[in-house]
C-alpha cells in the first residue's frame, strides 16, 4: 500500500527550483513578475536593474534576485523572480543601467558569458553595466606576500569552517584562498585580463576597471562601499578585495 507520508520539505524544495528552471517555469515567473516589473518601468526615470541584489535592495533600482520559494508562497514582490542561468525577462533595450555585486563568480565561464549578452540585450544604446567581483589578482598577490592578512580569514572563519573539505583547517591566508575557490558556491574566479576579453566576446565596448565606489556615472557610484549588514572594519576588507568594471553598449556594434 502507498504510503500517504507527505514529502520531505527539501525534496518538495528542490522539485520546485528544478521546475522553475524550464520553460514551463519560466512561464510561470514571467506572470509572477508582470505586476512588479511593468510597474517599475512605467515610473522610472533612468530604469536600472541590480541584479543578484540578495537582501540589500536600492533605491530607485528594479531589485532581482534567484525565486525564493519563501517570496513566492509569501507573495513578496519586492524583489523580482530572475535566474541568472536563463534568458533575462526583459524585451531589447530595456535599461539605462544593470548593476550585479558578487554574483559573476558563481556562474560557470560559459554562463557568465551567456548572462553577459543577455544584459548587453536588454541594455540600451549606449547604457551600461557595472560588476562587482572578487579580484583574483589581488588574492594571488596575497598568498605570495610575507604580510599574514590574518583579517581576511578571520571575517570569514565561520563559513570556511562549514566549506567542505577545509572543517579544522588553521585560520590562514591559504586556506582563505581555498575558500574562495570551494565555498561561497564560487564557480569561477576572473583575472582582470579575463574578465575584459569575457565583456568584449559579448559585444560590450569601452571596458575600463576602476576603483570601488568610484564611476564618472551618478547612477553607478558608491555601490560597493556599502554592502548591507557590514562593518565599518568588513567593508573596508570587502573593498580591498573587490575589483570593478564597467563597460558599455554601442549601437554600431549590435548584431
Amino acid at each position: 500500500m502507498a504510503s500517504s507520508r507527505p514529502l520531505p520539505r527539501a525534496y518538495v524544495h528542490t522539485l520546485t527550483q528544478r521546475f522553475l528552471e524550464t520553460r514551463m517555469g519560466d512561464l510561470v515567473l514571467a506572470l509572477w513578475n508582470r505586476s512588479p516589473i511593468q510597474g517599475y518601468l512605467g515610473s522610472a526615470d533612468v530604469r536600472r536593474l541590480h541584479l543578484g541584489c540578495g537582501q540589500r535592495l536600492l533605491p530607485g533600482w528594479l531589485n532581482a534576485d534567484p525565486p525564493s520559494i519563501r517570496r513566492l508562497v509569501a507573495f513578496d514582490h519586492s524583489i523580482v523572480a530572475v535566474n541568472a542561468n536563463r534568458p533575462l525577462p526583459f524585451e531589447d533595450e530595456t535599461f539605462d543601467r544593470v548593476y550585479t555585486e558578487h554574483m559573476h563568480e558563481h556562474l560557470d565561464y560559459a554562463s557568465g558569458l551567456a548572462l553577459l549578452k543577455e544584459i548587453r540585450r536588454v541594455l540600451k544604446p549606449n547604457g551600461r553595466l557595472r560588476l562587482a567581483l572578487p579580484d583574483l589578482e589581488f588574492h594571488i598577490a596575497m598568498i605570495v606576500s610575507d604580510d599574514t592578512f590574518v583579517e581576511f580569514p578571520a571575517m570569514f572563519a565561520d563559513a570556511m569552517n562549514a566549506t567542505d573539505g577545509l572543517a579544522g583547517a588553521p585560520p590562514s591566508k591559504n586556506t582563505f584562498l581555498n575558500f574562495l575557490f570551494r565555498g561561497s558556491e564560487h564557480k569561477y574566479l576572473y583575472s582582470r585580463p579575463e574578465l575584459k576579453n569575457q565583456l568584449e566576446n559579448a559585444g560590450f565596448v569601452s571596458v575600463r576597471f576602476m576603483a570601488p565606489g568610484e564611476s564618472s556615472d551618478p547612477h553607478l557610484r558608491a555601490l560597493e562601499t556599502n554592502p548591507l549588514n557590514r562593518t565599518e572594519d568588513q567593508v573596508r576588507l570587502h573593498v580591498r578585495m573587490t575589483m570593478a568594471i564597467e563597460a558599455e553598449v554601442n549601437n554600431l556594434h549590435r548584431m
